[in-house]
């Protein structure tokens, strides 16, 4: 991206759409780590195509390239996907770098399509209510226009109509600004 675009603004929805293949997981990684570990904001990240499991993977990668990580200078995602890591990395990715990653900087929560499937309505609202109230406000609503359906129906319909949520809500924002 350009430098004049200036960044992706604090309280700002973002969706990335793109062709298979285009980097867009990429990119999204990217947006995650800088915002959440260098600028310290509260980020969800929601995956409606790659598992929450191979997206922390390629945080974890990118986090093992940090300085302070110097007895191995940078864990590549392949081989940390691929189970190539030896035993010492493995036990060094899984304790030093994900327990930094996890103490340090802002809060980032996680959600894929599984996540829909199997939390509760009430998971899901507690998730997002670390990051986000006025996300969980719009869910609500959500909710209560759907109140006849049962949990599972509602959660289904939630997963699929997030993108629609998201995208009205950075519209009325851009409406607002």
């Amino acid at each position: 991206f350009p430098v004049t675009i200036g960044g992706v603004a604090p309280g700002m929805t973002a969706v990335l759409g793109g062709y298979v293949g285009s980097f867009k997981s990429t990119l999204g990684c990217n947006i995650a780590y800088n915002n959440t570990k260098k600028l310290k904001y509260n980020l969800c990240l929601i995956s409606l195509e790659v598992p929450k499991e191979e997206v922390l993977t390629n945080l974890l990668s990118r986090h093992s390239y940090e300085s302070k990580f110097n007895k191995y200078p940078f864990i590549s995602h392949s081989k940390i996907r691929k189970c190539e890591l030896t035993s010492e990395e493995e036990d060094y990715v899984m304790n030093d770098v994900l327990n930094d990653y996890m103490t340090e900087g802002g809060k980032l929560i996680i959600l894929d399509e599984t996540d829909f499937r199997t939390f509760s309505m009430g998971e899901i609202r507690e998730k997002l209510e670390q990051i986000d109230d006025d996300l969980v406000k719009e869910i609500d609503l959500l909710s209560e226009s759907q109140r006849f359906m049962n949990e599972r129906e509602l959660l289904d319909i939630l997963g699929k109509s997030l993108k629609t949520i998201l995208l009205e809500r950075a519209e009325r924002r851009r409406g607002n600004s």
